[in-house]
């Protein structure tokens, strides 16, 4: 994108997580607690998370492209102008987001179960072969659990923010809630 600012004026937006109605990504989370009211965490301290519910992300999308700075026409290193994280204000770890989904479901009871490591690459190579083997593809592989592994995946909007306006309207919660609603009002869990 840098190679291209003197050109065309640009703007990149890094979403977190991106969730909400008619998502599959996080659909095997919500069924998992949902149905077998289980919430699996690979490893023993999972990272803080950026999430961004998709209506909020739209919606920063349509102010960035509005009225937000671009990347500067010089090829050179810059200040980070012209470059927004799309995320909600919390920060949960998938420990704390399985807990907002049991909320959000309906289930007083679904343990929080940590998986150490080497189990959870073990699962998603196992995931990967019978992959190769049907002929299918799988969510989870060892990229995923590499990715679910590091320390952090936090990000400020603090740019979109100041920068444009961004706030989410509702608080994380809420949206899964929203999320899991849609999801039972559209047979999906």
């Amino acid at each position: 994108a840098e190679m291209l600012a003197d050109q065309v004026p640009i703007t990149v937006v890094r979403p977190g997580i991106v969730f909400g109605p008619g998502d599959r990504l996080l659909l095997p989370a919500f069924r998992a607690v949902r149905s077998m009211r289980v919430h699996v965490v690979p490893g023993l301290q999972p990272p803080p998370l950026s999430y961004v519910y998709v209506d909020d992300l739209v919606k920063l999308l349509c102010n960035a492209a509005r009225s937000g700075r671009r990347l500067p026409a010089e090829r050179q290193r810059h200040n980070g102008d012209g470059y927004y994280f799309a995320c909600a204000p919390e920060h949960p770890n998938y420990s704390e987001f399985g807990r907002m989904l049991r909320e959000a479901v309906g289930r007083r009871f679904a343990p929080i179960v940590h998986l150490p490591e080497p189990l959870p690459t073990l699962f998603a190579s196992l995931q990967e072969v019978a992959a190769r083997v049907t002929g299918t593809t799988q969510p989870l592989n060892r990229d995923k659990i590499r990715e679910a592994l590091v320390q952090s995946w936090a990000c400020s909007g603090a740019a979109a923010a100041r920068d444009i306006g961004f706030h989410p309207t509702k608080p994380l919660a809420e949206r899964v809630r929203t999320t899991a609603q849609w999801y039972i009002d559209h047979g999906w869990l």
